[in-house]
């Protein structure tokens, strides 16, 4: 073997190191266009497909993603871990808890349909929620906004089939925090785009780290 020191194995890089200095989350109704890039060949970002709306601000939480993965393990006389382990399912959650009261946020919230709807005269608007409310499926996008040398940085992920599994209460008081609306989305498979999660890396200053980072350059027009 070849001797080394502790300081040539050690490589670290403290401009790679990211942080989601800002960003927000984007929804759009499930029968609407798949995302296919977040950024271009000049890597700046790309207009969202139509039909995107914004969940506006959120709390200082962000977006919060989750994940489990389940397996099936099988044991063996004698062994003390298991001598197989098979990968049964895997679930991507978005967490998230908005500030703003919109239409966008309160669809997710509520479950309602609201594309249509036309609010009383005097402006009021009116959701009856059922006993048994159906299901209604999302395509979601969340990104987070840092700063390199070279420019901005996007970290996006994306659920093309989301519904929403749980939310929040909320508090209609006179203190600090605003009336909220948090829940949790969890995605699953899209038949059209064969897939339940995706992640999306770009920007100029991503472009710029690119083989520091350990990839191979990028791809040429």
């Amino acid at each position: 073997m070849v001797a080394t020191t502790w300081d040539a194995l050690r490589v670290v890089r403290g401009e790679f190191v990211r942080k989601g200095l800002e960003g927000g989350i984007f929804i759009w109704d499930n029968s609407a266009p798949l995302l296919t890039a977040l950024t271009g060949a000049d890597s700046a970002l790309q207009t969202l497909p139509l039909g995107h709306r914004h969940l506006g601000f959120l709390t200082k939480d962000g977006a919060q993603w989750g994940g489990d993965v389940s397996t099936s393990d099988v044991p063996a006389w004698g062994e003390t871990g298991p001598v197989r382990s098979d990968v049964t399912g895997a679930t991507t959650t978005l967490g998230f808890t908005g500030i703003e009261t919109n239409r966008a946020t309160i669809e997710l919230y509520t479950g309602a349909n609201l594309e249509d709807y036309v609010p009383a005269v005097g402006g009021e608007v009116q959701i009856a929620e059922t006993d048994r409310p159906s299901a209604r499926y999302w395509r979601a996008l969340s990104i987070a906004v840092d700063m390199a040398d070279e420019g901005e940085v996007y970290i996006g992920r994306y659920l093309p089939r989301a519904k929403i599994t749980d939310r929040s209460g909320q508090n209609h008081n006179d203190g600090d925090d605003p009336i909220s609306w948090g829940g949790t989305l969890t995605g699953y498979r899209d038949s059209t785009a064969g897939y339940a999660h995706k992640w999306f890396f770009g920007g100029p200053g991503w472009a710029s780290m690119l083989e520091g980072m350990g990839f191979q350059a990028a791809a040429t027009a």
